[in-house]
C-alpha cells in the first residue's frame, strides 16, 4: 500500500466567528473538522451545532470534498450535549434541513415555549 501525505488549506467555518471548529480540506478532497472549544470539553452547544450542520451543509455541495473525518482538540473527544445552552426553551423557530430534520443533535433536546 502507497503512503501518502495529504497538505491541508485551512478554511474557515462559513457559520462560525469563534475558533470552536476547524475546518481544513486537503487537496485529496480530505474534509477534516475539528472541534475546538477544550474549555467546555467540545460540548454540543448550539453555537457547535450550527457550525457542524453548516460545514456537513457546505461540504455537500462542495464537489472537491470526498471524505470527511471529524476529530477533536483537547482531552476528551465532546462531552455530549451542552444541557445549560441546549435546555433552555427555544425562543425561535428549528430549521430544518430538505426532508424537514432538525439539525444535527437537536432532535431530542428542544424543548419549545409556551
Amino acid at each position: 500500500m502507497k503512503s501518502t501525505s495529504a497538505k491541508f488549506r485551512q478554511r474557515s467555518s462559513p457559520s462560525t466567528s469563534s475558533d470552536i471548529l476547524i475546518s481544513d480540506l486537503s487537496d485529496d478532497g480530505i474534509l477534516r473538522l475539528t472541534l475546538n472549544d477544550v474549555k467546555r470539553r467540545n460540548a454540543l452547544s448550539e453555537a457547535m451545532l450550527g457550525a457542524l450542520g453548516a460545514s456537513f451543509d457546505a461540504a455537500g455541495k462542495d464537489p472537491a470534498v470526498r471524505v470527511i473525518i471529524l476529530a477533536a482538540n483537547g482531552p476528551a473527544f465532546c462531552a455530549g450535549h451542552d444541557l445549560k445552552d441546549t435546555s433552555a426553551p427555544c425562543r425561535r423557530p428549528i430549521q430544518t434541513d430538505r426532508r424537514g430534520h432538525p439539525p444535527i443533535g437537536m432532535s431530542a433536546s428542544v424543548r419549545w415555549e409556551r
